[in-house]
């Protein structure tokens, strides 16, 4: 996608080229469309449908599919800034 996608294709770290790029505009690259119930964990907070909500520098998100537990204990495994900050000084593919 031209707004928003995978990081050089790394499979949790999120590239934006444009400040109005949405969580709908990474959906749409990666051809995303459950069927099934997704539960939102955005920067420490449980959230409803992100597809209209604009990406923020360094958000956090934990995104899952089905019937979920321990959704906080799995929000650890997010990347944080300073690892986004890493797998950004990577060479960018695109």
């Amino acid at each position: 996608s031209d707004r928003a996608h995978l990081h050089n294709n790394v499979g949790d770290v999120v590239h934006v080229h444009s400040d109005k790029a949405t969580w709908g505009d990474l959906w749409e690259d990666l051809r995303f469309h459950p069927q099934e119930k997704v539960t939102y964990y955005l920067s420490g907070q449980t959230a409803e449908d992100l597809s209209q909500t604009v990406i923020q520098p360094y958000d956090r998100l934990l995104l899952l599919v089905g019937d979920n537990t321990d959704i906080e204990q799995k929000y650890e495994t997010v990347p944080d800034k300073q690892e986004v900050i890493q797998v950004e000084a990577m060479t960018e593919g695109c």
